[in-house]
């Protein structure tokens, strides 16, 4: 296993998207998840869940929607 990503989600599209992280093989359109310092797209990131696994927990999230 290894640590946890800090992410960034960005959702150009004007309508609000529901993602279910790392399960979901293809994101909606106008959707694209990075790590923070954009070493590793969303693509890499599911692929490291599915052969080794994280340790992480936790969101942070500028949506005022989401409590």
């Amino acid at each position: 296993m290894i640590n946890g990503f800090v992410i960034a989600i960005k959702n150009t599209s004007n309508q609000k998207r529901c993602v279910r992280l790392f399960s979901d093989e293809v994101l909606p359109e106008g959707v694209t998840i990075i790590t923070s310092n954009q070493k590793y797209d969303y693509k890499a990131l599911r692929s490291f869940t599915i052969s080794k696994g994280f340790i992480g927990s936790g969101i942070n999230s500028d949506e005022k929607d989401i409590r």
